[in-house]
């Protein structure tokens, strides 16, 4: 690309508060040359000051649906199919 161009995503990771990636290995994958494609400097930079992670399975283990404010039943593992169907 010459420089008259922009990289929309180059721009997107710039001003996103955080970058999130599909697993832990896909985050350290693409701060390499190989794996970030002229990005990696850009990603490192925002890995350095801890706003970029790989969720493992798009799941983070941080959330847990017994006390989660933010869905319209909590639930356990006893209860999940009736939460669920909330």
């Amino acid at each position: 690309l010459g420089p008259d161009c922009i990289n929309l995503l180059a721009g997107g990771i710039r001003t996103a508060d955080r970058v999130l990636t599909v697993s832990p290995n896909y985050a350290v994958e693409i701060c390499s040359p190989e794996g970030g494609n002229g990005l990696h400097e850009l990603l490192q930079r925002r890995g350095g000051e801890l706003r970029l992670a790989g969720v493992l399975n798009g799941i983070s283990d941080e959330w847990c649906p017994t006390t989660d404010p933010k869905i319209p039943r909590n639930y356990r593992l006893a209860d999940m199919e009736e939460g669920k169907r909330v």
